[in-house]
């Protein structure tokens, strides 16, 4: 892992949703998969964010921690249940204590907020959504994501 950090790479369609893409490793391969996915045309672009990994050395799986949820999806705000990456984390039990509050007060604030559902999803880091790109595999991608 470049210095512990994962760019999460959204695919943009004009008027449309707005799609988890990739999970690469530097800025340099997200700006690519960006050009790759503006050579489409159509005012297409990928847009991305950079989350320091969380907990220990990672190994071949990581998990990211997303909010967001179909049942959130409406005709006016067809995007809004697409998912949005909060951080990322090197074991499934440190993401998926964070999809909870860590207190009361916490638990007040995320209601008030009418915060979304947060969940896990396991991913190796490289991983490209084969509808976006060549070379790309479907979600979810293989292998054995167990919770260890």
């Amino acid at each position: 892992m470049a210095d512990g950090i994962i760019c999460v790479v959204y695919a943009h369609f004009p008027d449309t949703r707005e799609p988890l893409a990739a999970f690469v490793e530097t800025e340099d391969e997200a700006r690519a998969l960006d050009q790759e996915l503006r050579a489409q045309g159509e005012g297409t672009y990928g847009f991305w964010e950079d989350f320091p990994i969380q907990g220990p050395p990672p190994g071949e799986v990581l998990y990211g921690l997303f909010m967001g949820d179909v049942k959130t999806t409406t005709e006016v705000y067809p995007w809004a249940g697409d998912p949005l990456c909060e951080g990322i984390f090197s074991t499934y039990q440190d993401a998926e204590r964070a999809t909870r509050p860590k207190d009361e007060r916490e638990a007040r604030q995320w209601a008030n907020q009418g915060r979304r559902p947060l969940y896990v999803l396991p991913f190796r880091p490289g991983w490209k959504r084969d509808v976006f790109f060549e070379g790309g595999v479907p979600w979810p991608p293989d292998g054995d994501y167990g919770k260890s």
